[in-house]
C-alpha cells in the first residue's frame, strides 16, 4: 500500500519479528539471536584490520561499524545489531552478548539479570553527540563509546577497537586497549 509523501507510514516488517514504523519499534524486546562463530569472527577482523591498515582508512570511524558487523556475521540493514557467542573452551555456561551500533542504547532491550549473560554494547560514531544510554535496574550491561574525535588522544584507535574485539571474542572480558572509550553502565 502506498501513500502519498508525508500523509501516512506504512509498517515495514523489523528483523526481531515485531512491525517497525519509522524509527521506533512496537511492543518487542530485541534479543541477541544471531550466532557468531568466534573462531571465523576472529580471522575475519584480522583481515579488515590488515585491509584498513594497506589503505590507510585509519583516520576516521566512518563505516567501520559496518565493517564490524560484517566480520562477527551481523549482517542486518538496522543500526541496531545483535549477537551472541560462547567461548570455544567454554566450561562454564555463559553466553556474551555484543551489539555494534552508531547510537546509543536503551538497557532495557537486552537480556536481564542472568549471571549467565554478559552484554557488552560498542558504539561507533563518526561524530560526536549527547549522550543518550538509557540504563536499567534489570540489566547488566557496559557500553563503550568510540567517536572520531578521539583520534587525537589515540591515533590508532581503529585498530585498537578491533583488537579489542578479539579479545572479547577470545576472553569474555572486552578491554578497551584504546584506553578512550566513553562507557556508559547499566545496573
Amino acid at each position: 500500500m502506498k501513500y502519498k509523501k508525508g500523509t501516512k507510514k506504512a509498517t515495514k516488517p523489523h528483523i526481531y519479528g515485531s512491525p517497525k514504523i519509522g524509527h521506533s519499534t512496537l511492543g518487542q524486546v530485541a534479543v541477541a539471536n544471531i550466532r557468531i562463530f568466534p573462531i571465523e569472527a576472529k580471522t575475519k577482523l584480522v583481515k579488515l584490520k590488515e585491509y584498513l591498515e594497506k589503505y590507510d582508512k585509519l583516520s576516521s570511524l566512518k563505516g567501520l561499524y559496518t565493517g564490524v558487523n560484517d566480520a562477527l556475521g551481523i549482517l542486518s540493514k538496522h543500526a541496531s545489531n545483535y549477537g551472541i557467542f560462547r567461548l570455544d573452551n567454554n566450561i562454564s555456561n555463559n553466553q556474551y552478548t555484543i551489539r555494534v551500533s552508531n547510537h546509543n542504547a536503551s538497557a532495557i532491550n537486552y537480556c536481564g539479570q542472568d549471571p549467565n549473560n554478559v552484554n557488552i554494547r560498542i558504539m561507533i560514531r563518526s561524530k560526536k553527540r549527547k549522550n543518550s544510554f538509557s540504563a536499567s535496574q534489570e540489566v547488566h550491561l557496559i557500553e563503550y563509546v568510540y567517536y572520531d574525535e578521539l583520534i587525537k588522544s589515540c591515533p590508532d584507535l581503529v585498530i585498537k577497537i578491533i583488537d579489542s574485539i578479539i579479545g572479547y571474542l577470545s576472553t569474555g572480558e572486552y578491554v578497551d586497549l584504546s584506553g578512550v572509550a566513553k562507557r556508559n553502565v547499566s545496573s
